[in-house]
């Protein structure tokens, strides 16, 4: 069976609108016939394309549509997976486990419709050896933020081979039109988070190691005082 948006997918969202936080909306047609209105409570284009795909699996195995609708629209999303962690000085604040190119670049999307002023991207590199194979496509991963803040590699089970650094990507970054700036510790991402940013912002943090440390420690902390 075949999903998604192309003409010749044998299951199709069609209606297809996405609200202000771009939570999908659409009729479900399997070759013609109408399955059924879902409604999703998480956003982006893939987390469409993923219910598409749960719709398939569940017309497979004959379930009833109506308890699969009722179903998708209670997911609210899984650990680490875009997750909100707090509101702080009126900035949303998000973590995803995302570390590569796709993975990051689909977390900026579902941020960038959300409604916001500027929106913020902290990422830790994971990995020497992640960071220099995938070197240009990082720096082309960024382009939907408005300000992106790097932290020190995560060498994880790595040795420092001494040829690659966080620091060597902020040039290439801001080439592109883009403020980065390099915060190599927590508390100096935090810092820079709290002395710039503005309510009304968005904040993601990216990767597979720690970082979801820095939000908690955000959330710890609370309104920056005088600001809020």
């Amino acid at each position: 069976m075949t999903y998604g948006l192309g003409e010749g997918c044998m299951l199709r969202p069609e209606g297809l609108s996405y609200d202000a936080q771009g939570r999908a909306s659409f009729t479900a047609v399997l070759n013609g016939e109408r399955l059924g209105q879902f409604h999703l409570n998480v956003s982006s284009e893939a987390n469409m394309l993923d219910a598409l795909a749960v719709i398939c699996v569940a017309h497979i195995r004959g379930l009833d549509m109506a308890d699969v609708a009722t179903a998708l629209s209670g997911f609210v999303g899984a650990h680490r997976r875009f997750e909100l962690t707090s509101t702080t000085d009126g900035v949303k604040c998000y973590t995803d486990y995302g570390h590569n190119p796709a993975e990051i670049k689909n977390a900026l999307q579902i941020a960038s419709m959300q409604p916001h002023g500027a929106l913020w991207s902290v990422w830790q590199p994971h990995t020497y050896s992640r960071t220099k194979t995938l070197f240009d496509q990082f720096v082309e991963t960024f382009d939907v933020a408005d300000h992106v803040l790097i932290t020190d590699i995560m060498g994880a089970r790595e040795v420092d081979p001494g040829d690659i650094s966080s620091d060597m990507l902020i040039g290439p970054i801001r080439a592109r039109g883009i403020d980065a700036v390099l915060t190599p510790s927590f508390d100096d991402a935090e810092a820079y988070l709290r002395a710039h940013w503005q309510p009304g912002d968005i904040m993601i943090s990216h990767g597979c190691g720690n970082i979801d440390l820095l939000n908690e420690q955000i959330a710890l902390h609370g309104d920056t005082a005088g600001k809020a």
